[in-house]
């Protein structure tokens, strides 16, 4: 059997770092069924009213582009997939308030991300903070 190389490194190994991620061989080739397919790189969508974005310069040559656009659902999202791939983004502060004071708009949201087949919330508060 033919062992595969890993394209992208885990994110396990790079999550917690500054540096810069080294991005995959481009275009990536998938195997399918003994045919080659070359997979674009996507063009990162951002929701404009996204207050803190997320800097995405440790992922330079991973992205064809990133653009600001009003999203129906979400914070984050690739171009031409907004319906099928929704990242909403939560900061600790912004957490506290959607299950709390807003709670019922956070309810209705999330069950609206669940009709999207990839949909992830994404808690970027730092861990040491919950501590304090």
């Amino acid at each position: 059997m033919r062992r595969h190389r890993t394209l992208i490194a885990s994110p396990l190994k790079w999550q917690m770092s500054a540096v810069p991620v080294p991005h995959p061989a481009i275009p990536v080739l998938a195997e399918r069924g003994g045919t080659q397919l070359k997979t674009p790189r996507p063009v990162i969508l951002v929701d404009t009213r996204e207050q803190n974005p997320f800097d995405f310069s440790r992922f330079e040559g991973w992205f064809a582009g990133i653009e600001k656009r009003a999203l129906k659902l979400g914070d984050y999202s690739i171009a031409g997939l907004e319906d099928h791939c929704v990242v909403e983004r939560k900061e600790l502060a912004d957490l506290v308030h959607s299950l709390t004071t807003e709670r019922s708009v956070f309810v209705k949201r999330l069950r609206l991300m669940s009709l999207a087949p990839a949909a992830v919330v994404s808690d970027v508060a730092d861990t040491r903070n919950l501590l304090d």
